[in-house]
Formats: C-alpha cells, sequence, structure tokens
C-alpha cells in the first residue's frame, strides 16, 4: 500500500513472507484500516505482520497476530512519520523479535491489547504498556493454539477463562452475549 487508503476486515494473513518490511502487509503513506483479522506465521526484516512507514497511519482493532517472525523489528512495527493506534487486539508470541516495535518520529497508541511474548520483549522503542490504558501483557490462552510455525486449524479463540475476555473497550460494541467486548479478532 503506497500513498492511498485500503480498509482490511475479517481477513487472514498466514505464511506471507517479505525479503524486507512487512510480511503481512506494509503501508507506506496512506490510511490502512485493518479489523477483525488474523495475522498468522508471516516472516519479515520489521514488521513482520504489519508495518507502517514514512506518513502512514493504521488503525488495527480486533487484530489478532501470532507466530509473526521479524528478524530486527516487530510483529508490528511503525517507522518515521507514521502513526499506529492498536485497539483490542492481541499481538502474542512472536517466533521473532518483539511483539510491538516503535522508531523515532512515530506515533502510537496501544489501548485495550494484550501484547505478550515468550521470545523476547513485548515491546521495543517504547515503554512496556501493560496497565496502561487497559492493556494487558499476558498469555492470551487459545482454545488450542500451538506454536510450530505452520497454521493448520490451531484453534484461536479465547479459551474459558482467558485474561482477553470482556475487557476490550467498554466502549465498544458488546458481545452478542450482552457482555463486554473481547480482545482479538473475533472480539
Amino acid at each position: 500500500l503506497s500513498e492511498s487508503s485500503a480498509s482490511v476486515v475479517a481477513s487472514t494473513f498466514d505464511g506471507n513472507s517479505a525479503g524486507g518490511d512487512g510480511g503481512g502487509v506494509r503501508a507506506e503513506g496512506g490510511d490502512l484500516g485493518v479489523s477483525a483479522c488474523l495475522f498468522i506465521d508471516n516472516a519479515a526484516a520489521n514488521g513482520a505482520a504489519v508495518h507502517l512507514f514514512g506518513d502512514a497511519i493504521g488503525d488495527l482493532g480486533h487484530v489478532t497476530a501470532v507466530g509473526n517472525a521479524a528478524s530486527t523489528g516487530g510483529t508490528v512495527r511503525v517507522t518515521a512519520q507514521a502513526k499506529l493506534l492498536l485497539t483490542d487486539s492481541i499481538v502474542a508470541f512472536p517466533a521473532a523479535g518483539s511483539a510491538v516495535s516503535v522508531a523515532g518520529g512515530a506515533a502510537w497508541t496501544v489501548r485495550y491489547s494484550d501484547v505478550f511474548s515468550t521470545t523476547g520483549a513485548e515491546y521495543s522503542g517504547i515503554d512496556d504498556q501493560e496497565g496502561v490504558n487497559g492493556n494487558l501483557s499476558g498469555n492470551p490462552t487459545f482454545s488450542a493454539y500451538g506454536a510450530d510455525g505452520v497454521y493448520d486449524g490451531d484453534g484461536l479463540l479465547l479459551a474459558i477463562g482467558s485474561p482477553c475476555i470482556d475487557v476490550a473497550d467498554p466502549e465498544g460494541s458488546p458481545d452478542p452475549d450482552g457482555s463486554l467486548p473481547d480482545m482479538g479478532a473475533w472480539g
């Protein structure tokens, strides 16, 4: 995506790779809206799932990103003068790199999201956001996720007892059962 606008809804980006930046999606300028999407096992140097560059504006809501591998940047990477709003999302289990990476000059807001890593830093370039703006940093507890680098029907629904249930933005649309929204793609 370059200097244009795009909206991506209810899509899966699985097993993609880029020799440079943006294994799943790369935006260099323009507006990128991503909602109710999965980013699974993508790879790139920076922004294995999503890379925002230039004056791109990325609004990521109710996204689940797992198993992505960035050799130097994060699963979600924002650089230069780009802007990121990450809301009601789960960025977890990066295979390499941090979960969220922000470079100098970039603007960012992370709200009501679970950013969790067992392999390295949750955040790079910014302070840990756990406990700020409704953010968590814990195992999202999926129904049957296997961090094996192969998405073969892994259960990415939230399991009973997940810390991501009923804790997304309380101003958002309620779940079908009337409870508060959940974090992640099915929130």
